[in-house]
């Protein structure tokens, strides 16, 4: 049987939701996650010798949108990352991640306000095991997740002073 596991913590950052949310697209992300490289339109994150297929868009920025695709490369991986859902007035999107030979993942991230201008960030994985691998990094996330994302309070203040 696959081992399937669900991580959820809040964290509540200092600055207003549309400012956060911003944070959390893929583009948003590169401002503060060290070594965050989202790649589109066809070029690969594995490596400088990839051709890219003229047939496919430039790899230029695109805004956030549903069915937006694009790769990372991190920690010796990489992951296909698909925008399932984007709903700006719900300050909410949901991603769908496949990490080859490892695990594939939704992650669900959400704002809402707070008073004094914070906003509460609802941060969710559901994430299945393709491999003992995966079962490797699901354990590791079991010992590290909220760590991991109150790690993500000052990164986020740090780009939005």
């Amino acid at each position: 049987m696959l081992n399937s596991t669900t991580f959820s913590h809040e964290i509540v950052v200092a600055a207003l939701p549309k400012e956060v949310l911003a944070l959390l697209t893929p583009e948003g992300e590169r401002r503060w996650v060290p070594g965050w490289e989202p790649v589109y339109g066809g070029h690969s994150a594995s490596g400088p010798d990839y051709e890219r297929d003229s047939a496919l868009p430039s790899p230029t920025a695109p805004d956030i949108e549903e069915g937006l695709v694009f790769t990372t490369h991190h920690g010796g991986e990489t992951t296909l990352w698909y925008v399932g859902t984007v709903d700006q007035s719900a300050r909410r999107y949901e991603y769908h991640r496949f990490t080859p030979g490892s695990r594939v993942a939704v992650v669900r991230v959400g704002c809402e306000p707070e008073e004094d201008g914070l906003t509460r960030v609802l941060v969710t994985y559901e994430v299945t095991a393709l491999s003992p691998h995966g079962e490797a990094v699901i354990e590791a996330m079991k010992a590290g997740f909220v760590e991991e994302i109150e790690g993500w309070v000052p990164a986020m203040e740090g780009v939005l002073r």
